[in-house]
C-alpha cells in the first residue's frame, strides 16, 4: 500500500576505487596499506561493498532479526573499472550489486537505483570534449552491459562540472545528474523571461535541495538535463560528524532536515561517498540499514529514487550552475592542476606544487599522443575517434569474434594483419591515455603516492605502446615537466626521481613474464597463478629433476627482444639443491632445444653445474639476461618464496608425514601427563600440526567430525603456564596460533561446506557437525569472519521450501545453529 505524504528520502552512495592494476601484468600487486588484506579493492570490499549486501539489522535482544541488500533501497553508482575487479574476483557480491538493481525497478515504478558513471572518475571540465564524449559512451555502455538497461543518470568524477560537460551527458541521452549545492549559481521558474531580472542568486549553497531544476547548457530548449542538488549540511554529518554510529542519531537528523510546512512533495537527498557506509565508519552499513527498516515502517517518509520522484515531480525550475566546479575542492577544481590548498593529511610544510606540473606534463602527452593516434591511422579508420569511443565494445567483450567484429565495422578499407596490430596497439595507448587521467593522481598529498605512481604506470604503458610510431622521445619529455614536480616525501627529490624509482622497475615486458612463469614453474608447475600463465605465445616445456638441480626450460615467440621481427625466446630456469633460483632467458635462433638438453646432460655430473649452464645459455642464445628472485614481480616473488619455505617444512618434517603414529604417540603421552610440548619442538610440529588439521576437515564432509582429534592437535600449542598451580594449562592454546588465518579459515570453509551441502543428503548430520563446530569454535574462542557462514544460512532460513520439509528433530538442530549464529528465533 502506497503511503500518502510529500516527505520524500533518497539516500545516494558513490561507491568507487581508481584502477590499481599493473597495465603490464593486468594484476593488483600486494599493497602492505592494506594489511591483513592483500589491497585496497578485497580490503574495502569486505569492509564495505559485500556488508551493503547483507546488512545485519538486529533486534531488541541484539541477535540478527534479518539480512538487508541495502542497494535494493537507496540510489548508488559504482566505477565501472571497480565493477569490472568485482566481477572477476567477487563474483556473489558482484551479483548481489546487480540483482539488488533488478528488484529496486520493481520498488520504484520502474526506475532502478543504479546509475552511471564517467567511466575512469577523470575531471569532466579539464578533459577535452572528445575525451568527455568516449568517458560519458563508454560509462553508458558499460552500464547496459552490466545491468541489461539504459542508465538514466549518471554520476560526475568529484562532481567536477562545467557547461559543456552538461551538453555531453545530454546529448548522450543522461537524464539527470547530482551536484552538491555548492554548485548551483541561478535559478528561475520556467514561466519567467530569460532576462537576468528574473533570476536569483542561491550560490553559496542557498539552493532549495529538495526538488529538481533543469539545466539548458548550450540556451538551446531541446538540450537540457536535470540537476539533483544534494542537502549539503546531512551529507557532511554522514561524511565527517560520525552520525553513523547511530542509526537513531542518523535518522533524527534526517527528519529534522524536512521542512515544518510542507505545501508540495519534497525529497531530501543525500549524497557521499559510498565507502562510508562500512569501510571509512564500522557498521555504517547497519545504521543506513536500520533507518531504511525505520522509514519503510513507518507511514511519515516515502523512500524513492531519482527517477522515480523526477517523473512524478518534473523540474519546475531552470538552474545555472557555477563554472568549473566541484564537491570536493573549495577552489573549484584546482585541487586537480595546482597547489590550491586543499590536502588530506594536512602535513606541515607540505605543499602540492607538484600538481600543475604533472598535470601539465600528462596534457602534454596526451596531446602527442592524440596526434599519433590520428596520423597513424588515417586511411585505416574511418574516424578514429568514433572508433575509440566504440571501443569500450572489446574492453567488454574481447574475444576474437568481436575484435573481427569491431575492425569490419571501423576500418576504411581491408585491412593486413600488421596494419590490425596497429590499430589495436594505438587504441590499446588510447585507454592508458584517459586511466592516466584518473583525479585520484592529483588528491592526495604527494606526487610520491600510491595513487600518483598508478597514473605514470599508465602514461608509461602508453609512451611503451606509441613509441614505435613517434618521432620525438616522449618519456624523456615526459620527465623534463616531472623534474619540476618537488616532492614532499624527503625519500624522492621529484617526480622524475618518483619516475625512476617507483614506476620504471614496475614495467613487465615478454621477457619478464616469460621469466616468472619458468621461475615458478622450476618450483612446481601446478602453482603457476592464472594471469601468468600465457603471458607469451608458450610453444615447448620441459622439466629435468636431478638430486643436485632442478631445471625448466620453455620456449615461446616474443617480439620484446627485437622489436621489429617476432623472436623465438629460450627461458631456462633453476633451482639448486641449496635453493639458489636463478633464470637466463634470450632469443634462441637456431639453437635448438633438443641441442641444449643434450649439452645439458653433459654438465649435470659436474659438482658445480649451475655456471656450466649459464655459460651454455650465454654462448649460445642472444641478448641474454639473468634474473634472480629479486627481480620477479612481488606477488610471483612471495609465492616462490612461500613454496620455497614450504618445501623446507616438508623436508624437514618428511618422516613425521610418512609415519604419523610415532608422532601422535609421544605427543598424546605428553598430553595425558598434562607436560607441555618441550620448546624446541613447536618449530618441528605447527607444520604437521597444521597439515593433519586440514586433512580432518577435508575429510570429514560426509562423516561425523571427530572434534577430540581436532582438540588434541590444537592442544599442541597451548600457553605456557601462567602459575605453577594451574590446572587447565592442558586445554589453553597459543593465541598467536590459534589467531592464524588457516586454522580459522578450515572452520569458515567447514562450516559453509556443511551448510551448502546441507540440501543433499543426510540433513541431521550436517547440523550436527555445524553445532559441535560452532561450540568448539566458542570454546577456544578462535577468532571467525563469521560473515559468510551467516549468509549462507540465511539463505536456507529464508528458504520456505527447505524449512517447511523440517521433521522436528531436524528443526530443533536448525534452531540451535540459528542461535549459534546470532539470529533470532522463529524461522
Amino acid at each position: 500500500m502506497k503511503k500518502t505524504t510529500d516527505k520524500y528520502l533518497c539516500i545516494h552512495g558513490h561507491f568507487y576505487q581508481p584502477p590499481r592494476e599493473n597495465p603490464w601484468a593486468d594484476i593488483i600487486y600486494t599493497q602492505k596499506s592494506a594489511y591483513p588484506y592483500h589491497d585496497w579493492n578485497e580490503r574495502i570490499t569486505r569492509e564495505c561493498y559485500g556488508p551493503n549486501t547483507r546488512s545485519r539489522l538486529n533486534g531488541e535482544n541484539g541477535y540478527i532479526s534479518k539480512l538487508v541488500n541495502n542497494f535494493e533501497q537507496i540510489s548508488f553508482n559504482f566505477g565501472p573499472t571497480l565493477l569490472k575487479w568485482l566481477e572477476k574476483y567477487n563474483p556473489w557480491i558482484y551479483a548481489q550489486i546487480i540483482d539488488a538493481d533488478r528488484s529496486s525497478i520493481d520498488r520504484f515504478g520502474g526506475h532502478g537505483n543504479a546509475m552511471a558513471q564517467v567511466y575512469n572518475h577523470l575531471i569532466m571540465p579539464l578533459a577535452s570534449k572528445r575525451d568527455k564524449i568516449t568517458q560519458v559512451k563508454w560509462g553508458l555502455a558499460d552500464f547496459y552491459h552490466r545491468f541489461g538497461r539504459k542508465a538514466e543518470g549518471m554520476w560526475l568524477a568529484e562532481t567536477a562540472v562545467n557547461g559543456e560537460t552538461l551538453e555531453v551527458l545530454a546529448d548522450e541521452g543522461v537524464k539527470f545528474t547530482i551536484l552538491s549545492p555548492y554548485q548551483a549559481h541561478l535559478i528561475k521558474p520556467f514561466n519567467k523571461k530569460t532576462d537576468d531580472a528574473g533570476w536569483q542568486d542561491v550560490s553559496g549553497g542557498k539552493i532549495d535541495c529538495t526538488v529538481p531544476y533543469r539545466c539548458f547548457p548550450t540556451g538551446d530548449k531541446n538540450v537540457f538535463i536535470d540537476i539533483f542538488f544534494y542537502n549539503g549540511p546531512l551529507s557532511k554529518a554522514i561524511a565527517y560528524e560520525k552520525i553513523l554510529a547511530s542509526g537513531e542519531v542518523f535518522l533524527k537528523r534526517i527528519m529534522d532536515t524536512y521542512p515544518s510546512k510542507l505545501n508540495a512533495p519534497a525529497l531530501v537527498n543525500m549524497a557521499t561517498d559510498g565507502e562510508s557506509y562500512g569501510h571509512h565508519f564500522k557498521f555504517g552499513e547497519m545504521a543506513l540499514t536500520w533507518v531504511l527498516e525505520m522509514v519503510n515502517n513507518g507511514d511519515d517518509v516515502q523512500l524513492t529514487n531519482y527517477g522515480e520522484f523526477l517523473e512524478k515531480f518534473p523540474s519546475e525550475n531552470e538552474v545555472r550552475i557555477i563554472e568549473n566546479s566541484a564537491w570536493s575542492c573549495a577552489h573549484g577544481i584546482e585541487r586537480w592542476r595546482s597547489n590550491c590548498g586543499c590536502s588530506v593529511s594536512q602535513n606541515p610544510g607540505w605543499t602540492q606544487s607538484w600538481r600543475a606540473p604533472l598535470r601539465n606534463g600528462l596534457d602534454w602527452l596526451d596531446a602527442h599522443m592524440s596526434s599519433i593516434f590520428e596520423e597513424k591511422t588515417k586511411g585505416l579508420l574511418r574516424d578514429c575517434w568514433e572508433t575509440r569511443d566504440n571501443y569500450i565494445s572489446l574492453l567488454l567483450n574481447p574475444d576474437k569474434r568481436e575484435r573481427d567484429a569491431f575492425l569490419k565495422r571501423h576500418a576504411a578499407k581491408p585491412i593486413s594483419a600488421a596494419e590490425s596490430k596497429l590499430i589495436f596497439q594505438l587504441l590499446e595507448s588510447q585507454q592508458m591515455a584517459l586511466y592516466m587521467f584518473t583525479s585520484c593522481g592529483w588528491f592526495f598529498d604527494d606526487i610520491s603516492g600510491i595513487e600518483a605512481v598508478q597514473i605514470l604506470m599508465y602514461a608509461k604503458k602508453a609512451i611503451e605502446l606509441c613509441r614505435d610510431f613517434s618521432a620525438e622521445d616522449l618519456e624523456n619529455g615526459l620527465k623534463s615537466f616531472l623534474s619540476e614536480a618537488a616532492c614532499n616525501d624527503p625519500l624522492f627529490k621529484n617526480g622524475m626521481d618518483v619516475y625512476n624509482k617507483k614506476v620504471v622497475p614496475l614495467e613487465l615486458d615478454d621477457i619478464s613474464f616469460l621469466a616468472n612463469y619458468a621461475m615458478v614453474c622450476v618450483m612446481d608447475c601446478n602453482k603457476v597463478p592464472a594471469w601468468l600463465k600465457t603471458p607469451v605465445g608458450l610453444e615447448k616445456e620441459k622439466r629435468i629433476d636431478s638430486e643436485t638441480i632442478t631445471i625448466f626450460i620453455c620456449e615461446a615467440t616474443s617480439q620484446s627482444l627485437t622489436p621489429d621481427n617476432k623472436s623465438n625466446v629460450l627461458a631456462l630456469a633453476l633451482k639448486t639443491q641449496n635453493n639458489e633460483l636463478a633464470c637466463v632467458i634470450g632469443n634462441r635462433n637456431a639453437y635448438t632445444t633438443e641441442k641444449l638438453l643434450k649439452e645439458i646432460n653433459g654438465v649435470l655430473s659436474l659438482k658445480n653445474k649451475t655456471e656450466p649452464i649459464i655459460n651454455l645459455l650465454n654462448k649460445h642464445l642472444e641478448n641474454t639476461r639473468i634474473l634472480t628472485i629479486k627481480d620477479l614481480i612481488p606477488d610471483t616473488k612471495r609465492l616462490v618464496i612461500k613454496m620455497l619455505s614450504d618445501q623446507l617444512e616438508k623436508k624437514f618434517n618428511g618422516p613425521f608425514l610418512d609415519n604419523r603414529d610415532p608422532l601422535k604417540n609421544f605427543l598424546k603421552t605428553l598430553s595425558s601427563a598434562e607436560e607441555d610440548v618441550p620448546s624446541h619442538f613447536n618449530d618441528l610440529f605447527q607444520f604437521v600440526v597444521l597439515d593433519l588439521f586440514a586433512g580432518l576437515f577435508k575429510n570429514s564432509y560426509n562423516l561425523p567430525i571427530e572434534f577430540r582429534e581436532v582438540e588434541f592437535y590444537l592442544k599442541l600449542f597451548k600457553h605456557e603456564p601462567e602459575e605453577k598451580n594451574s590446572t587447565n594449562n592442558s586445554c589453553l592454546i597459543r593465541d598467536n596460533i590459534l589467531k592464524q588465518k588457516r586454522i580459522a579459515r578450515q572452520f569458515e570453509q567447514y562450516i559453509i561446506g556443511q551448510l551448502e551441502n546441507i540440501q543433499n543428503k543426510n540433513i541431521n548430520l550436517c547440523l550436527i557437525n555445524i553445532i559441535k563446530s560452532i561450540n568448539f569454535i566458542n570454546k577456544y574462542k578462535i577468532t571467525l569472519d563469521w560473515w559468510q557462514c551467516q549468509n549462507t544460512f540465511y539463505d536456507l532460513r529464508t528458504d520456505r521450501d527447505f524449512t517447511k520439509n523440517l521433521d522436528k528433530v531436524s528443526l530443533d538442530l536448525f534452531r540451535q545453529i540459528e542461535h549459534l549464529l546470532g539470529f533470532t528465533g522463529g524461522i
